[in-house]
């Protein structure tokens, strides 16, 4: 009998949109693999805060509308 060994990955919040697009790519990549769960890290400080939320926001499929509330995608 093979037991699974639980994974999971940690992202840092990009810096450019371009980064974050990469990111978007990764992540589909790796939800392949079925992690336990992913995270994004805080910046110290709340430095990266939006950018965090942001990709948080991509990864769970939301979006801000033009009234600031989340929506699903």
């Amino acid at each position: 009998m093979t037991k699974r060994v639980p994974i999971s990955f940690e992202f840092f919040p990009s810096k450019t949109d371009a980064g974050a697009e990469k990111l978007r790519t990764v992540h589909k990549e790796l939800q392949l693999l079925n992690p336990e769960f992913f995270s994004v890290t805080y910046g110290a400080g709340g430095s990266t805060r939006e950018r965090t939320l942001s990709t948080l926001n991509d990864f769970n499929g939301k979006a801000k509308s033009k009234a600031g509330k989340d929506e699903l995608l």
